[in-house]
């Protein structure tokens, strides 16, 4: 698991396959987590296809 510190980062993204995460910190030091989860696997497996 991956932490994140306000005082380190303003922001950080995180590529995973599938998945896209983004953390990113307001002026108050609050922390956003905001999350896509990509519906790639379907095209993957026909772009596989002869």
């Amino acid at each position: 698991m991956a932490r994140f510190d306000a005082d380190d980062l303003p922001f950080c993204a995180l590529d995973a396959p599938g998945v896209v995460a983004t953390v990113a910190f307001t002026p108050d030091r609050t922390a956003v987590l905001a999350t896509t989860i990509a519906r790639r696997l379907r095209h993957d497996q026909d772009d596989d296809r002869p």
